[in-house]
């Protein structure tokens, strides 16, 4: 007898350890295919494979709901944004047509292994495909759902960047990617401009137009599409002005620009009253560098028209003084670029004639260092002034890259240079002696 109770004692904990572990196992259900943004092709039949770690094989109930798309099981049968209920024996399951039925409006009971399935999801929409699996004989049940996300996104706005001078490039801002099978339309005031993938409108910036963009797709004879989104440009609107120094020095040199919203076809520049600049550069460009000849306001003009057709005058009245606004002169790579470099050395037997003597100093202090003029014609001389030494002087001519032109050693306060051996261009004038050392620019026409 006390065998007997041992035996049955053994089998009654061997039945409680069974039970308990099965109660902590709990059974799992996955699905098996392409998920999430664009993960399956619209309108195309993709395979799912529905999987799960209950412990009785062969006798289980699959219940494949989908929104969004059409799920097909065994022999062809399928539903769509609806229920379909599959079961490897139907013995298996009491009253199964009825639970089925529950589960959905549109819904459809077969036999056959319902592990795997194929599913056709609509265009333009996030479409949900979810399993519930059911053990048998048992009100357990496990489910797993997945989306596919094929919904055409409204653009948020739209971008714009130039290609060139004349055209840009607009880009429709979307909150996530296109699918395959999704583009970008792109209307002009109201007028097809075409579709892209979302960066194709290439327009000229010479128009006021409204663009506008939205996604679609084609299906069939149709087309999906989605909210659309608009930006209005103005580019038949000239902003225009010069910019440059207002406040400038008589025989000082400058830079003015003009810049535009649209590109320059011609450009001319003028100043009033005629005879008070003059222009070192060219006048055809949108940048000019010049010296003022005289003092008081002096108007300078940009005049022409734009690869938009827009005719252009735009003025800037420059205050010149004596002293005003000090002597400026653009950094030497930038005035190189507007003289002959062909023509900056001279022959070495090309050297100007820097003489010593008495001349006149047009009542110049003689304390200080000055030139005159600094603006000159090919063949005039030069005045230089130099303060009261107490040694002798060097003066020395260089180009604009700093090569060497002339030195000549100077006793006298005063001394001339003769401009007849040098080219038209920029030049630079040093003298220095002992710790004392001044320079300053002058330009030959």
């Amino acid at each position: 007898m006390k065998n007997y109770f041992i035996l049955f004692s053994l089998l009654f904990i061997g039945i409680l350890g069974t039970s308990e572990a099965n109660a902590c196992t709990q059974p799992d259900v996955d699905i098996a295919g392409p998920s999430g943004r664009c993960g399956a092709l619209a309108d195309t039949p993709t395979t799912y494979t529905g999987s799960h770690n209950f412990p009785e094989p062969g006798c289980t109930y699959y219940e494949w709901t989908i929104t969004g798309g059409t799920v097909t099981g065994p022999n062809g049968t399928f539903v769509t944004d609806g229920t379909l209920c599959i079961t490897e024996d139907p013995f298996c399951f009491r009253d199964l047509s009825l639970a089925c039925d529950e589960a959905g409006l549109d819904a459809t009971v077969i036999t056959g292994n319902g592990s795997n399935v194929t599913v056709t999801w609509q265009p333009g929409v996030v479409g949900k495909l979810k399993l519930k699996v059911k053990e048998k004989e048992s009100g357990t049940t496990r489910e797993e759902t997945i989306t596919n996300d094929i919904s055409l996104p409204n653009p948020t706005s739209i971008s714009f960047s130039p290609n060139t001078t004349t055209s840009g490039s607009f880009t429709a801002v979307l909150p996530q990617p296109l699918c395959t099978g999704q583009s970008v339309r792109w209307t002009i005031d109201g007028n097809n401009a075409g579709t892209g993938n979302p960066k194709n409108l290439n327009v000229g910036l010479c128009t006021t137009a409204t663009v506008c963009a939205a996604t679609i797709q084609t299906v069939g004879s149709s087309t999906l599409t989605s909210q659309q989104t608009c930006r209005s440009f103005n580019g038949g609107t000239l902003d225009a002005s010069i910019s440059g120094q207002t406040e400038a020095a008589v025989n000082g040199f400058y830079d003015y620009f003009f810049s535009s919203s649209q590109p320059i076809t011609s450009i001319n520049w003028t100043a009033s009253p005629a005879g008070s600049v003059n222009f070192v550069s060219q006048t055809n460009d949108d940048a000019v560098f010049l010296g003022f000849l005289q003092t008081g306001n002096i108007s300078l003009c940009a005049s022409g028209t734009t690869s938009c057709g827009n005719s252009f005058q735009r003025c800037l009245t420059v205050n010149v003084t004596q002293s005003g606004g000090g002597l400026y002169v653009r950094p030497d790579e930038d005035v190189i670029a507007e003289v002959d470099r062909h023509n900056m050395q001279p022959p070495a037997s090309k050297i100007p004639n820097i003489q010593q003597g008495n001349i006149t100093t047009n009542n110049i202090g003689q304390s200080d260092f000055v030139v005159f003029p600094t603006l000159v014609s090919q063949g005039q001389e030069i005045t230089v002034q130099l303060p009261v030494l107490n040694d002798e002087a060097i003066l020395i001519v260089s180009d604009m890259q700093g090569r060497t032109i002339s030195q000549i050693q100077v006793t006298d306060s005063a001394a001339s240079i003769s401009t007849s051996d040098l080219p038209t261009g920029v030049f630079i004038l040093t003298a220095y002696s002992g710790q004392w050392m001044e320079s300053t620019k002058f330009v030959i026409n």
